[in-house]
């Protein structure tokens, strides 16, 4: 038996048993028919009963449990690199408690209130979430987020702040140091894990790069050195040099016509934002579906799984808050993003 083999038998076990309950588009549709709710969520291993609550914030917290035990669950057999970076790939989630608690402390928001919107990110939660909440202002939220794995974060961001003193900034400080801190980690496991990974996760920051870039220059009319410092120049097809140049144009039809080959061509004829961001995000679903079906007894597998999942319960959230609120069916596909699934 190869030490890959041995290595990683439990965990390909797990990864292949969990996947089985990632949905094609065509089955996810069922969720829009009424009748087909408690069938579809079966078969996504989620309660049959979830289709029935009419909380939207309970639902998402419902969901989100089910990602956080099986992140737990695929981690715990794990060691080393391995453990230490599906750990830090599931901080992503984390990130929005983080954002939540900074936009409470900048606008002074009543604590109790504010609870009650972060998300319970139990068995995975290693933030000081109660001395974050109870921060009085932004430096002593930045000194108590020392105390936790994002302490480099922490450090990052208060750098940022003392020369910026802008709430924009520092968000965006905190995304920048999570997505370099995962390069920096992806970088550091075995070659083949990190080919895999380097793809995926790279057509992944594309996405976030294009995104982020349009959103800035087009939306907030940032500067194209401050655009482009927000940046993570470490994709699959945008790397500096192109970030750099489409951080100088002013439309979206001049970044699509300056995009490489392959994604100037899957971007033909978008009209918004949301489309570049549904496309794009379709590159890394398909690339990651791929690869956790062609591959086997390695990590990251456990990663694609873990990003798949979490996006098919965002679109399972989508949907069932959509007929919650009554939603005409039109809406609720687009909310969901069904109509640009691979």
């Amino acid at each position: 038996m190869s030490s890959e083999v041995s290595q990683y038998a439990y965990l390909n076990g797990r990864v292949s048993v969990l996947a089985e309950s990632l949905l094609p588009e065509a089955r996810l549709r069922g969720l829009l028919q009424v009748g087909n709710e408690a069938s579809v969520l079966r078969d996504a291993a989620l309660p049959e009963e979830l289709h029935e609550e009419r909380d939207p914030a309970v639902l998402e917290q419902r969901l989100m449990s089910v990602l956080m035990h099986e992140a737990a669950l695929l981690i715990r057999p794990l060691s080393g690199l391995d453990r230490e970076l599906l750990r830090y790939w599931m901080g992503r989630v984390h990130l929005i408690n983080l954002k939540l608690l900074l936009r409470g402390i900048v606008t002074h928001a009543e604590r109790e209130a504010l609870a009650s919107h972060l998300l319970d990110l139990r068995p995975l939660d290693f933030l000081p979430t109660q001395a974050l909440l109870h921060s009085e202002d932004v430096a002593e939220f930045l000194r108590n987020l020392e105390q936790s794995p994002f302490s480099e974060m922490a450090r990052y961001a208060r750098t940022v702040y003392s020369e910026r003193q802008s709430q924009f900034d520092l968000e965006s400080a905190l995304d920048h140091h999570y997505f370099t801190g995962l390069v920096k980690r992806i970088n550091a496991v075995g070659e083949r894990d990190r080919l895999r990974m380097r793809m995926v996760i790279g057509l992944y920051l594309d996405q976030i790069n294009l995104v982020w870039l349009l959103r800035y220059r087009l939306i907030y009319r940032i500067t194209p050195p401050h655009a482009y410092f927000l940046l993570i120049p470490a994709g699959h097809h945008l790397h500096s040099k192109q970030l750099l140049a489409l951080a100088q144009l002013e439309s979206l039809d001049a970044v699509v016509a300056a995009l490489p080959d392959a994604l100037r061509e899957r971007l033909a004829g978008v009209e918004n934002i949301t489309q570049v961001e549904l496309r794009m995000e379709a590159l890394s679903t398909h690339a990651a579906n791929r690869l956790l079906r062609a591959t086997s007894f390695n990590v990251s597998r456990a990663m694609f799984y873990l990003l798949l999942r979490q996006r098919q319960l965002m679109h399972i959230h989508a949907i069932l808050k959509g007929r919650a609120l009554g939603l005409a069916e039109e809406l609720i596909r687009a909310s969901a993003s069904l109509e640009e699934a691979v």
